[in-house]
């Protein structure tokens, strides 16, 4: 699953019907963002949609506590950092073409507004190039 764990309501139920179609030591990977990957984010310059995102995804001890009590045997988490080099103008047109779904639950006109706060503070606080300092949040299932 590869950022999709946040879209699904019933999450103990999916994670169910993927334990009883695995075999035996057979896996699932989870791909998503920590709570603290996302407050670093640079998204937080967007004002509402790290709160939006705090509200959407799990944290990791949630999801490790649903796949506990599932019966997965070995439940590995794998943080993955890196660090990106990104124009300031392609990552400002990314977010005005709202490149993550949180992005597409403001209403036009709202998105519009906080756009204009993001699109300055970056204006504002980068130079022509961001280094972004990412990565992805792996939780691994072993039945």
């Amino acid at each position: 699953m590869t950022l999709v764990i946040h879209q699904i309501q019933n999450r103990e139920e999916a994670l169910r019907d993927i334990y009883r179609v695995l075999k035996i030591n057979g896996r699932v990977v989870i791909l998503t963002n920590s709570h603290a990957r996302l407050k670093r984010h640079l998204l937080s310059h967007f004002p509402g949609v790290i709160k939006k995102d705090l509200e959407r995804l799990p944290t990791i001890s949630t999801i490790k506590k649903i796949m506990k009590s599932i019966g997965f045997l070995q439940i590995e988490y794998e943080p993955i950092e890196y660090n990106e080099c990104i124009s300031r103008d392609e990552f400002i047109d990314r977010v005005q073409n709202k490149y993550i779904s949180t992005l597409t639950l403001f209403n036009e006109k709202e998105f519009q507004r906080r756009f204009k706060i993001f699109k300055n503070k970056i204006l504002e606080k980068y130079g022509d190039e961001i280094i972004r300092h990412s990565g992805f949040d792996f939780v691994i299932g072993i039945k």
